[in-house]
C-alpha cells in the first residue's frame, strides 16, 4: 500500500487521488462528478494531469451558492472611480 501525503497546507496542482480527498469524494465519484459538472484538469506534460486547488474550490462555491455570476467569489465590494483621484 502506498504511503500517502501528508500537508500542512494545500498544494497548487494536486493529483486525482489528492484532489478526490481534498474535496472529500472517493476517486471514482470524483472522476465521474468532475466530468458532469465539467470541472477539467491541468496538464503540465504530455502523460500527466493535475487538477488545480483554485477550480476545485470554485466548485464547491459553485455548489453552495457562493459564487458570482462571473464563477468567481469575491468578498470585497467593487467600488466606483473616484472622479477626485487623478
Amino acid at each position: 500500500m502506498p504511503t500517502e501525503r501528508v500537508y500542512t497546507y494545500a498544494p497548487a496542482a494536486m493529483s486525482d487521488p489528492e484532489a478526490a480527498r481534498y474535496v472529500g469524494l472517493g476517486e471514482t465519484l470524483f472522476r465521474q462528478v468532475m466530468a458532469r459538472d465539467g470541472v477539467k484538469p491541468v496538464r503540465p506534460t504530455a502523460g500527466r494531469k493535475v487538477w488545480r486547488r483554485k477550480d476545485l474550490e470554485a466548485w464547491l462555491d459553485r455548489l453552495a451558492g457562493e459564487a458570482t455570476p462571473s464563477g468567481e467569489t469575491n468578498p470585497w465590494p467593487t467600488l466606483e472611480p473616484n472622479p477626485w483621484h487623478r
